[in-house]
């Protein structure tokens, strides 16, 4: 779905279906490209533009309340069930009933590399640059650098064993902020991205390499 559709919306077949009109749409988010895998599960839809037809597959990000939706433009049959690397457009669609969405649009480039990964999580977060969607749902979209990494996927050596382990990570800072029960949410190589129950997120910046 472009830019240039306004006031139509995405559908799927049949074609006779009639959606609610769009009052606007904002870009929040066209710097870069991501990987993706699209899943066998993605199907074939369409919007109407000046009285066209333009095609694309459709798949989705469940969050609590919703789902982002993610279309695929100038898509391909083989291109299901494999990574692609595409430039992204995240978009805030809201139509004339007042309801409000996020969705992406992926182009597909073979000539472009990742220069972010994308994210989409439940909840709340005050992390930087971060997009949380609207009601009702209860999420955050983000792009990082394509090498972050979620909590579940950092390495157990960083995941205290127990509070009396001494050294953990080599920095002391951050092994002090794990053993008071924070826990790594993103990491880089120059940020940590931790969360608590009851507390807004926190950013701890890696100590610099002398």
């Amino acid at each position: 779905m472009s830019s240039t559709a306004v006031g139509q919306d995405a559908t799927s077949s049949p074609r006779a279906h009639t959606p609610t009109p769009v009052q606007e749409r904002r870009k929040l988010w066209a710097e870069g490209s991501v990987s993706i895998k699209i899943p066998e599960i993605a199907k074939w839809a369409f919007f109407r533009n000046e009285e066209v037809d333009v095609d694309f597959l459709q798949f989705g990000r469940t969050i609590k309340g919703g789902t982002i939706n993610m279309y695929v433009h100038d898509a391909r049959n083989e291109m299901i069930g494999k990574t692609i690397t595409a430039k992204a457009e995240l978009w805030q669609k809201t139509l004339i009933d007042g309801r409000s969405f996020f969705y992406i649009d992926l182009h597909p480039s073979q000539d472009a590399k990742p220069t972010h990964r994308l994210i989409v999580m439940d909840g709340a977060t005050d992390i930087q640059g971060a997009f949380m969607t609207p009601s009702p749902m209860k999420g955050y979209v983000l792009f990082v650098d394509p090498d972050a990494k979620l909590a579940a996927e950092v390495p157990k050596t960083l995941t205290p064993a127990a509070p009396t382990k001494p050294n953990w990570t080599g920095d002391g800072q951050l092994d002090r902020l794990l053993a008071a029960g924070w826990k790594i949410k993103i990491a880089t190589d120059d940020r940590v991205f931790l969360t608590k129950p009851g507390k807004k997120d926190l950013i701890h910046h890696r100590p610099r390499k002398r």
